[in-house]
């Protein structure tokens, strides 16, 4: 049907040119789905005016058959009444509408197939943009991961730099140096800390000295 050739068209080869012309995959999802919205919205439109098409053969079929069976009834009356006229008029009227009543029938059966192709094609339609729906879900996550991936790499590349490089090779650099002179002072430190540990006289020798000074003054008392 005509309603539903534009989204045919949306969904071949047109859809796939038109995606590779864009930039962003995503905007360009999100307008497709916008657009399938309006085709269903649409098909809601038609189908609803389909039904009230049905309802109208439906009455008129109704109201005919109805009439056709007053006109049967009247024949029958005027016969009865040897009316033999009215009668004619009536079964004329009768078979008219009869032939209408077939040409009702048969614009309701088309109308009713029309509605029943319309409404498979709607649920289809409606099965296509709930699908979409949840892939859309699933192709932003992928987007987003992708982002974020191609972000961590730009950074990588940025660290690869011979600019980053060089600077961290300065830090570096800067670091040992400091870890040098840090080695260096607590070298002179313990050097400095043992040399005055060998100036300072031994306990050992100042108990010498006096066990010896005394000794000599026993001597010399004794002489």
């Amino acid at each position: 049907m005509g309603i539903f050739k534009r989204m045919k068209d949306i969904a071949s080869a047109d859809l796939h040119n038109r995606l590779d012309k864009v930039e962003d995959p995503i905007k360009m999802l999100k307008q497709y789905l916008r657009e399938l919205e309006k085709e269903i919205q649409k098909g809601k439109n038609s189908l609803a005016n389909q039904m009230f098409v049905v309802k109208k053969y439906e009455a008129l079929i109704a109201e005919t058959n109805e009439t056709i069976e007053k006109r049967a009834s009247q024949a029958e009356l005027a016969i009865s009444q040897n009316e033999e006229e009215l009668a004619k008029m009536a079964i004329e009227e009768k078979i008219n509408l009869e032939k209408k009543l077939t040409f009702y029938q048969s614009q309701l059966d088309s109308v009713k197939n029309q509605t029943e192709a319309l409404v498979q094609q709607l649920n289809r339609m409606k099965e296509k943009y709930e699908e979409l729906s949840n892939r859309k879900l699933t192709l932003l996550s992928r987007a987003a991961a992708a982002q974020a991936s191609d972000t961590f790499g730009q950074s990588l590349i940025s660290l690869n730099s011979e600019n980053a490089l060089y600077g961290f090779s300065s830090i570096e650099d800067k670091i040992v140096e400091m870890e040098a002179k840090a080695s260096a002072n607590q070298y002179l430190l313990s050097k400095a800390t043992l040399d005055n540990y060998k100036e300072l006289p031994s306990l050992l020798d100042v108990e010498v000295e006096q066990e010896l000074g005394k000794l000599k003054e026993c001597l010399v008392k004794q002489t």
